[in-house]
């Protein structure tokens, strides 16, 4: 089983992933949010591997702005539930990391071999 498992774990490394949250009303009017772009991003997880992401950004049909004078917009909150904002790895890589920096006193080269010969998928470049 673990073997089989592992098997797709690999299909998975390098898909493309559809990032589109209902993005509600506005927060400012009420209004409808409607699509503004859509943004390319790549993302690695221990569970997942390394993959690819197109997330969806909506933005206030009224263009409204809020207090900074920026235009209302909002990003997919299921994408910050796995990647850490503004970065390319996941909090599970983040948690690895942590664990046997701290916990078990391993130093980063150290680490960086472990995911390279341990985690295939993962490859280790982002650590």
């Amino acid at each position: 089983m673990r073997s089989n498992s592992h098997h797709q774990l690999l299909e998975t490394s390098g898909v493309l992933v559809f990032v589109k949250d209902n993005a509600g009303k506005c927060p400012v009017c009420g209004g409808q949010m409607i699509v503004q772009k859509s943004k390319p991003h790549h993302g690695k997880t221990i569970a997942h591997g390394q993959f690819k992401i197109r997330e969806t950004i909506h933005m206030c049909g009224r263009r409204c702005r809020n207090d900074s004078g920026n235009l209302v917009t909002k990003h997919a909150t299921t994408l910050s539930e796995h990647l850490v904002p503004n970065k390319t790895f996941g909090y599970d890589v983040m948690t690895f990391v942590g664990v046997h920096r701290f916990i078990h006193h391993r130093q980063r080269e150290e680490i960086r071999e472990f995911t390279r010969t341990k985690l295939p998928t993962f490859k280790g470049k982002c650590l």
